[in-house]
């Protein structure tokens, strides 16, 4: 970071992933993870011309499980780790672009099946360091308050974007 051009980020912001289709998502600046993770509520892996693809589902604003975009990308990686019960994990890694306060960036994001309801997306240091942010833990909203109009259709139909 160079100071010049250094933002100052709330801990927790409204920002977009313009690449997969959600226009505007409440995200928690991690500065405690390295990489940022995207919650998904189901991942379902395919080929598409020789390549790793996910379809996978995410609901974008907090406390809103009525709205669900579902999105499409390549992926980057993947992770397979193993459980005691001899089961086993897959995380995909995905990369999309991140805007937030007028700033974008390419970043990697690990989807990962729902573990709170608070945030879908925590904006790990990998992230935080590509757009050049500083957090400020007793602030939010520095770019903006959360949008709910750009889900207009989805609120007035009642219905969430399942395919």
């Amino acid at each position: 970071m160079d100071g010049q051009d250094t933002k100052v980020s709330g801990w927790k912001e409204w920002l977009a992933l313009p690449e997969i289709g959600i226009p505007g998502i409440e995200a928690s600046i991690d500065t405690s993870s390295e990489v940022s993770t995207l919650q998904a509520s189901f991942v379902e892996h395919y080929r598409r011309d020789g390549e790793l693809w996910v379809r996978f589902g995410v609901n974008p604003l907090s406390q809103r499980n009525d709205i669900r975009i579902v999105c499409q990308a390549p992926v980057k990686k993947h992770h397979t780790f193993p459980f005691s019960d001899s089961g086993e994990e897959i995380l995909f890694v995905i990369e999309s672009s991140v805007e937030i306060g007028g700033t974008k960036t390419l970043t990697e994001l690990v989807l990962r099946q729902p573990e709170e309801k608070e945030f879908s997306l925590r904006l790990g240091r990998n992230t935080l360091n590509s757009l050049d942010l500083l957090v400020n833990p007793q602030r939010v909203h520095q770019f903006g308050a959360p949008d709910e109009s750009l889900y207009s259709n989805q609120l007035k139909a009642g219905q969430s974007n399942n395919y």
